[in-house]
């Protein structure tokens, strides 16, 4: 099948600025709260998971872990209401709070599921890796660094080859109610000959955005960071809704 080109990259980041920015007000009260909700936990708990002295600590990674999960319930809420928001179909913060609560475990398992599948084939194409490595290695002792580069380059393509694969499943398994399972299968046939074009948004959005978090980072620390981060996350859910869409017109094509 022809592939039917997308629309341009820069069609994609105006609809999607522009999304954010007409529903942002409408939303910030929901991620005020999760903002708050993060700045006050962080105060309370510390996310260390591993001390300057290399002991493991078991507290910190159920904070991290309670921390994380309160994002990815606060990126279902958001979803369900920019969704809602764009597509007309009714806002009421009781409602979308309710659907964001309701798609959470969905989400949480799909995002679970994508950690073992990514876990799996690290493993099973890093043992194979790994030996041919090793065997370039003994034969050329001196090209060890060069191989080494190699494999964590290969890590890093394979995280991006996934990511670009399943970025839309959080719109679907969110508001179309799709399955953890069924969501990630429809994100991949929906991404199919347009995992460039999605790697290509993930980028130019998420470089800028590095940049920026860095440079707070430096200024205030981890938790304004973190606030910071909180208070964009309906930029990343308005990029996935609008490619979403473009993905799933282009299909219909």
């Amino acid at each position: 099948m022809n592939k039917i080109p997308l629309p341009s990259l820069g069609t994609t980041f105006r609809k999607s600025l522009g999304l954010f920015f007409q529903t942002y007000f409408t939303l910030f009260p929901l991620v005020l709260l999760g903002a708050a909700f993060q700045y006050f936990f962080q105060k309370q708990f510390s996310i260390q998971i591993v001390t300057p002295d290399g002991h493991f600590v078991k507290e910190g990674l159920f904070a991290l872990i309670i921390l994380v999960s309160f994002g990815l319930l606060l990126i279902s809420v958001v979803q369900a209401g920019m969704y809602s928001l764009y597509y007309q179909k009714g806002f009421n913060y009781a409602d979308v709070i309710k659907k964001g609560l309701y798609r959470f475990f969905p989400l949480l398992n799909s995002t679970l599921i994508l950690m073992l599948g990514l876990f799996l084939s690290a493993i099973i194409l890093g043992i194979f890796i790994s030996l041919l490595c090793a065997l370039l290695i003994y034969f050329l002792p001196k090209a060890t660094p060069i191989f080494t580069a190699f494999i964590i380059l290969f890590d890093i393509v394979l995280v991006l080859y996934f990511w670009s694969a399943i970025y839309v499943k959080s719109v679907l398994i969110v508001n179309e109610s799709y399955s953890s399972w069924e969501g990630l299968k429809r994100s991949w046939a929906l991404t199919k000959q347009y995992r460039l074009d999605t790697l290509l948004i993930i980028l130019l959005l998420c470089l800028p955005i590095a940049i920026i978090s860095f440079t707070i980072y430096k200024l205030w620390g981890q938790t304004v960071l973190n606030v910071f981060q909180y208070l964009t996350t309906s930029l990343g859910v308005a990029f996935t809704i609008i490619h979403c869409e473009h993905l799933k017109k282009v299909r219909e094509n």
